[in-house]
């Protein structure tokens, strides 16, 4: 907005101000005179506007990198305002107006304005060539007229000059809940930050590539782990899910997906043995429907899968189909109760041979994800 703007729009909220003073004095004398509306009609006509304010801010998602993900602590100083409905399939828990309790004349404050004003002052032609990214603002506010702006600032390699007034005035905005520090140093997501944040593990992708060409090659960047805007659509993946599906691609692991239709090859007890004597470390226990032992310490089962559904019953394992047509296992503990059963989640994966199926647990990993054991899967059908 141009400086003269941001005066009208001060100087029409003045005058308004002391209209409305004139004129409400004047109609307390004829209050009986006229027709009110009824408090149902106007907490309508309240749930309509949405906390939208005829001038000002209308929404504001805010991505500053200038903070680290922690454990248990502020995960970082992204936020977003939003009176129009805008994001509001992506509000959750995160958010710092989750109690509801949000004043919403501040998006028409004089704080709000000079936002506007300073935001306006960020210059916008910075590229990813300038380094890694800093900072997006994106904004919409109405003026007098009614007329909506919208306005997009993305900085690479360095914060606004200003920086030290935004933060003020977005510490303000956010009603000082977000505790947002005067910090120029940008957050680089890098191999380290990943490792040491989100705990990213070495058999997590492809052995023999970098976790920094990586996330090179994926575009993940700060505003892509922590932009709410971003995080909270359906087509929005996690790190983890990207890099899983990274590895999966990488490695060519749907050569060994066991769907529904992979058809299954006649095998002997025979050859079950000899195969799980080339492809376990350790053989724990045969029979004539599986061998169980570990490789590169993880637990294996190998079934034959011409008999994998009589095998499936007789240890009580569910057959899971997913909508891909992919196969995996599930087992139930013997609690009573839905709430309070416990159940373990099984990988399948077919041997190329199709004679047989191999079978290993889930691994569970930080933060409840779900740690994705390709590589040494992968591993395993090397042999």
């Amino acid at each position: 907005m141009k400086k003269t703007s941001l005066f009208r729009l001060a100087a029409v909220l003045m005058i308004g101000a002391v209209l409305f003073c004139f004129i409400g004095c004047g109609n307390r004398s004829d209050n009986n005179d006229r027709s009110l509306k009824s408090d149902e009609s106007q907490n309508e006509a309240q749930d309509e506007s949405d906390h939208e304010p005829q001038t000002g801010i209308t929404r504001l998602n805010f991505v500053p990198a200038i903070g680290h993900y922690k454990v248990n602590t502020r995960q970082h100083y992204c936020f977003y305002i939003d009176t129009v409905k805008y994001w509001y399939e992506y509000r959750g828990e995160v958010s710092f107006m989750v109690d509801e309790d949000y004043d919403y004349s501040l998006l028409s404050s004089q704080s709000a304005m000079d936002f506007i004003k300073e935001v306006e002052a960020i210059p916008n032609d910075t590229t990813e060539a300038d380094g890694p990214f800093a900072l997006k603002i994106d904004m919409e506010y109405k003026d007098p007229d009614g007329t909506t702006h919208p306005v997009i600032r993305t900085m690479y390699g360095a914060l606004p000059e200003n920086w030290d007034t935004i933060v003020k005035l977005a510490n303000e905005l956010t009603m000082q809940r977000m505790e947002i520090p005067v910090s120029k140093k940008i957050t680089v997501v890098d191999g380290d930050y990943l490792r040491e944040y989100h705990h990213i593990q070495e058999d997590e992708y492809p052995h023999g590539v970098s976790l920094d060409s990586i996330i090179k090659e994926l575009g993940i960047t700060y505003e892509y782990l922590y932009d709410e805007t971003l995080c909270f659509q359906n087509d929005h993946l996690d790190v983890w899910a990207l890099i899983d599906n990274y590895t999966f691609d990488y490695l060519n692991m749907i050569d060994y997906v066991y769907f529904e239709t992979t058809p299954a090859e006649v095998s002997t007890e025979g050859e079950l043995k000899e195969y799980a004597e080339k492809h376990l470390d350790h053989i724990t226990s045969t029979n004539d429907l599986s061998a169980v032992g570990r490789f590169q310490d993880y637990s294996f089962e190998i079934v034959r899968s011409d008999c994998f559904g009589t095998w499936a019953k007789e240890y009580g394992y569910d057959i899971i189909q997913y909508n891909d047509g992919s196969i995996s296992l599930i087992i139930y503990g013997n609690e009573s109760g839905c709430e309070t059963q416990s159940y373990k989640d099984f990988q399948c994966y077919m041997d190329p041979s199709h004679k047989f199926i191999i079978v290993l647990p889930f691994q569970g990993g930080f933060a409840g994800h779900i740690v994705n054991t390709y590589n040494v899967v992968y591993d395993f059908f090397q042999q």
